[in-house]
């Protein structure tokens, strides 16, 4: 499992893996979060992607959209990515 966020989105994701700790305390996961007092830039390219990989990310739309178009070009199904928008201009419709 890999769940990935960027800025408040580690709210759910501490949430998240709070869970799976005390349901699934052997289960592996990967976690990372990217936040604007990091340097650099996180992208699905230099994620660790295990073999059956399942995604969860959570946070300001363009991060999401990035990290999801890295994992689908590593070979990671649609189907295996699961997002929640969570962050400015999520409301954003027009």
């Amino acid at each position: 499992m890999l769940l990935v966020s960027a800025g408040i989105g580690i709210t759910p994701m501490a949430a998240m893996l709070d869970q799976l700790a005390r349901t699934q305390p052997t289960r592996r996961i990967n976690l990372a979060h990217a936040d604007r007092s990091q340097p650099g830039f996180m992208n699905g390219d230099a994620l660790r992607l295990p073999p059956d990989t399942t995604a969860y990310l959570c946070g300001p739309f363009p991060f999401m959209h990035g990290i999801r178009a890295g994992l689908i070009r590593r070979g990671l199904g649609a189907e295996h990515i699961h997002y929640e928008v969570f962050g400015p201009g999520m409301l954003d419709w027009d």
